[in-house]
């Protein structure tokens, strides 16, 4: 970024360029003067190739417009903002901005630039630019270095939280089915333990989701999210999360209506602020969640345009905090917990939510007399479409079948896969490795259709794809992965081949598969 500030050194020197050169043997950093008209530069310094590390001859092949060419192309294309900011500044002070040269051997140098006016015409408009660069590209290398160091650092103390999370779903998850295979003969105690799994399932991929999405890994799907439907299903979660000690109350009201956000986002937002809350009150206390609408009318807030919001408040009755914590509350990294016990980024996750869809969130908090943040989102008239009540699953044959080529290494998965495929009629070959799905792709007759993991050992679920699309060009492909961010729609389409990502039911599994044999068969 360039900006303005008041010179530090003396001002620009009022010798000829020549005189330059004296100057520049002095310095530490290259000279130059920079002619804004004709967009070349009319004097270096000797210390620029030896910078860059180009011989005499090399650089002056550089004089002139020539110099330009060593420019990264990003910082090139700011040159015509720069050029008009020289023009507003005034004699004594300068322009400060970081740019990159190429250096003889390829590499990028980054310099430090410092501009100031040397030379005007007679109406007062800059000709010449006097300019003094260091190179700062250690201190960038330092830079990018302590900010992995940070990010790791979060990450490592996010972990913590997350494996608690994790381990109290696989709890709920191992202890009914421990459960339900100790009375087996009970079919409804059964049926209820298995859908104790499903719903701490359920549980554990919404909360992957939300990880993804918070590390930008997942794309955002804003949708129509009734508020008060979501706490509703979030109860549950909450009082389990907050334990025995914390009481949870609700004020719902009445027609609060949706916002447009993405669901796992939302719930992001209640979640971190009810953690929040619960580490306010080691010793238990009240948590209550409200919910209201609030019209903005024209001038009477800064923050907020004109318009309906859905108002979201969580009050805690915890040990509360003063204005020198209330002031840095959103940063990120900053927390008042001991060193493994917050990350400081549950605060700083809400706030960019909330300014991501034009809202705001307001704090209230004294030493001793609990937190109170109210989060305003837009409010949209329209209402969203009901949520789909999953029925009870119904694999049996019918429809398309199809002789089906699985390449999968999770063994569960594949198990999964291999079961519900065949109880639905298909022809089932499941194999566990890149490599032997290749070889069984060049020696054997095709399959209809070909279901592969992205990541497998060996060779990667693409490259099984396309083996199979240069063989058999006629077989249908689905790419499964756990990893969204890592597949590419571009080579999706370029294969031919359909997305689905993990996890999903088997009923959704299989309305995937009969969409694509469908399909198959409506193209002969």
């Amino acid at each position: 970024m360039w900006h303005h500030a008041p010179m530090t050194d003396a001002g620009p020197p009022e010798s000829s360029e020549p005189a330059l050169g004296r100057l520049g043997l002095l310095l530490p950093y290259f000279v130059y003067v920079f002619d804004v008209e004709a967009r070349s530069i009319t004097y270096l310094n000797r210390d620029l190739h030896e910078l860059l590390g180009y011989t005499a001859e090399e650089a002056a092949a550089y004089g002139g417009t020539g110099f330009l060419g060593l420019l990264h192309e990003e910082d090139s294309a700011r040159l015509p903002e720069l050029l008009e900011r020289w023009a507003s500044v005034a004699d004594g002070e300068f322009l400060e901005t970081e740019y990159r040269l190429r250096a003889a051997d390829g590499s990028w140098r980054w310099i430090l630039g410092r501009d100031t006016p040397l030379e005007r015409d007679d109406q007062g408009r800059v000709r010449k630019v006097l300019g003094t660069s260091l190179d700062i590209t250690e201190r960038k290398s330092l830079e990018v270095r302590l900010q992995l160091s940070q990010k790791l650092e979060a990450l490592g103390r996010l972990a913590g939280g997350i494996a608690h999370d994790f381990n109290n779903i696989l709890t709920a998850i191992l202890g009914n089915a421990e459960l339900a295979r100790a009375d087996l003969g009970n079919r409804a105690w059964v049926g209820e333990c298995l859908e104790q799994i499903r719903g701490a399932a359920e549980e554990a991929a919404s909360l992957t989701r939300s990880l993804l999405g918070f590390a930008r890994q997942q794309p955002i799907r804003s949708e129509l999210v009734d508020v008060n439907a979501l706490l509703v299903e979030l109860e549950r979660l909450l009082r389990r999360l907050l334990g025995e000690a914390i009481r949870v109350e609700f004020a719902i009201g009445e027609g609060v209506g949706a916002v447009r956000i993405d669901r796992a986002q939302l719930t992001q937002i209640v979640l971190n602020l009810a953690v929040n809350a619960r580490d306010a009150m080691p010793e238990g206390g009240r948590l209550k969640i409200t919910t209201s609408v609030h019209q903005v009318d024209e001038g009477a807030r800064a923050d907020l345009e004109v318009g309906e919001y859905v108002v979201l408040e969580v009050d805690d009755d915890g040990v509360g905090m003063d204005h020198a914590t209330l002031a840095r509350i959103f940063e990120p990294f900053f927390t008042t917990k001991g060193e493994q016990q917050g990350s400081g980024l549950g605060l700083a996750t809400v706030y960019g939510i909330v300014h991501q869809h034009r809202g705001t969130i307001v704090v209230r908090s004294e030493p001793g007399q609990g937190a109170s943040f109210t989060v305003y989102l837009p409010r949209v008239a329209d209402a969203p479409p009901p949520r789909p009540t999953t029925p009870p699953p119904t694999i049996a044959a019918g429809g398309e079948q199809a002789t089906i080529l699985v390449v999968e290494d999770a063994a569960p998965v594949a198990a999964i896969l291999r079961e519900a495929l065949t109880r639905a009629g298909h022809q089932v070959e499941v194999i566990d490795d890149g490599v032997a799905a290749v070889e069984r792709i060049l020696r054997h007759d095709p399959c209809e259709l070909l279901i592969v993991d992205r990541n497998l050992p060996g060779c990667s679920g693409l490259e099984v794809a396309r083996h199979a699309r240069g063989r058999w060009p006629s077989t249908r492909i689905l790419v499964i992965s756990g990893y969204p961010q890592d597949v590419d729609a571009e080579a999706l389409a370029a294969l031919d081949a359909h997305f689905l990502a993990k996890p999903f039911l088997p009923e959704a599994l299989l309305a995937r598969v009969q969409e694509i044999l469908v399909s198959a068969a409506r193209s002969l």
